[in-house]
């Protein structure tokens, strides 16, 4: 008797929490009626910061990649490896010029010079690979990344899987597709099918609009309830560099400072969301070239940590308003779930049940 007592209270729950469930449902539906649309993200920030691959970790964990859409990574995987080691030997042809390794060399520099490859040839192949193995190759390649920053992180990896990714029956996985890098043009659309009575539209400004802080047609996204800003914190070192370009870190500031004075985004129902992307090169830079170097004022020491907090400092301090800061690498699933479901759980409104 206690036994079925048991049973009836947990079918009890079960029916309870399934009525709540198809409650909420109907909101959600009728708030898409009242709304006449979707809810929306807009994901902003400059050059390489990780907008698209933030984008393609909530893809992933919403609607996965599908095998379609894994072919079409494909030739831009296959052209990127080649075209890089092409970048590693031209930039490095001094460095690099060693008997044993100049017959190789010339094999990837006469290889077809194009962005997208369906397949690449067995000599082009051997010849990376047999270059990648050099250690004089690998000893260039640490000084190439750290000298041009973040522009370069992902080549380490795709050459590491180069006889998984080159063999005939190849298809992109997971983290070969967040490993791809393709600079977005313009405005590109993502739709998550969250439920079955909720949409969510993560709009992408890509980097036409350049050092121009908000670009002119940002009133078309006033109804995003959650605006990221993508920061790319290895760009610090760019602060040195080439004057005439506009640093990464200065473009976003100016993205934050345009959205929080912009009348289109006021309200605390805007969210604002700062992702200082990789933290896992910004680590590995800072022995190299530390903070004090570009930021003066830094008293923090060596701890990447206390580095971290002060860039995000130089962010914050910018507004009164209130900002939600998170710290990641992009291609590391483990790193961004929490971030993608907290941009998620913020967008979706708070439906409140009666009692009744």
């Amino acid at each position: 008797m206690a036994t079925e007592s048991v049973l009836a209270i947990i079918g009890g729950r079960k029916r309870h929490a399934k009525k709540r469930s198809e409650q909420i449902d109907l909101q959600l539906k009728q708030w898409r009626r009242d709304q006449n649309g979707d809810l929306r993200i807009l994901v902003l920030g400059p050059s390489r910061s990780g907008k698209s691959t933030l984008i393609k970790q909530m893809e992933i964990s919403y609607e996965g990649i599908s095998d379609a859409d894994r072919e079409r990574y494909k030739p831009v995987i296959l052209g990127g490896i080649v075209e890089s080691m092409r970048s590693i030997i031209t930039a490095g042809s001094e460095s690099l010029d060693h008997d044993d390794l100049r017959p190789h060399a010339q094999t990837v520099l006469n290889s077809p010079e194009q962005a997208h490859l369906d397949t690449v040839c067995p000599e082009t192949r051997a010849a990376i690979e047999l270059l990648w193995a050099d250690e004089r190759v690998q000893h260039y390649f640490g000084q190439y990344r750290q000298e041009n920053g973040s522009s370069y992180t992902s080549m380490d990896y795709f050459f590491g899987n180069l006889a998984r990714i080159t063999s005939s029956d190849y298809s992109p996985t997971d983290q070969d597709i967040l490993h791809t890098h393709v600079e977005t043009l313009g405005i590109r659309e993502t739709t998550l099918n969250i439920r079955p009575a909720l949409r969510v539209r993560v709009s992408e400004v890509g980097t036409h609009h350049r050092g121009e802080g908000l670009f002119k047609g940002i009133h078309y996204f006033d109804d995003a309830r959650t605006i990221l800003i993508m920061v790319p914190l290895s760009s610090y070192f760019e602060l040195g560099t080439d004057k005439a370009q506009p640093n990464r870190l200065d473009e976003a500031r100016r993205t934050l400072t345009s959205l929080v004075e912009s009348k289109w985004f006021e309200g605390e129902e805007k969210r604002i969301v700062l992702v200082f992307n990789e933290v896992d090169k910004f680590k590995e830079m800072l022995p190299r070239h530390p903070l004090a170097d570009f930021f003066p004022d830094y008293e923090g020491g060596e701890g990447y940590k206390e580095a971290c907090q002060f860039i995000a400092g130089t962010f914050t301090q910018r507004t009164e308003r209130r900002l939600d800061v998170y710290y990641c690498c992009a291609t590391d699933v483990a790193s961004m779930e929490p971030i993608s479901q907290m941009v998620i759980d913020s967008t979706i409104p708070t439906f409140r049940m009666g009692s009744g």
